[in-house]
């Protein structure tokens, strides 16, 4: 009952994993695309499933059952408290990426660094000079007006 997503790439990427999580917090449960035909009783969707698109007819009642199991309960604060959204996490993350290495360019202990955007390569992610390892944006620190604005990615 309801939409299951199957996904069985990268299930040991901790950070893959985050970031896939995170889109179901953002989007609807079920994109627009994918309904492709309703008569008044019943709607035809499509979906992937092992590799393959497949097509299903369901009762409206139970397309909007499948929808109903998506949504909170009431008094639910899912996105300004909870989660990646949270306002809470803003000055957090502010301060674990402002433990800034001398060499801007290498880890630091806890692995994160800062790099200013102008030294950021257009053809990629920088490497790491210390390890070799691709670096993954996380953060972003911008100033609209008079105030600071932190982004986690």
């Amino acid at each position: 009952d309801g939409f299951v997503v199957k996904n069985y790439r990268d299930l040991l990427d901790i950070k893959y994993l985050g970031r896939y999580l995170s889109r179901y917090v953002r989007h609807p449960p079920i994109g627009e695309s994918r309904i492709l035909d309703y008569d008044g009783h019943s709607i035809l969707i499509k979906y992937e499933w092992d590799n393959r698109l497949h097509t299903r007819r369901i009762s409206v009642d139970e397309f909007i059952e499948s929808l109903i199991n998506n949504i909170p309960g009431k008094n639910f604060k899912v996105v300004r408290y909870y989660g990646m959204y949270a306002n809470t996490l803003y000055e957090s993350s502010k301060l674990a990426v402002s433990q800034l290495n001398s060499d801007p360019m290498s880890c630091s202990p806890d692995g994160l660094i800062q790099v200013p955007l102008r030294e950021v390569p257009l053809n990629g992610p920088p490497r790491c000079d210390g390890c070799g390892a691709l670096m993954d944006l996380v953060l972003v620190e911008f100033w609209r007006g008079v105030r600071k604005v932190v982004k986690i990615l």
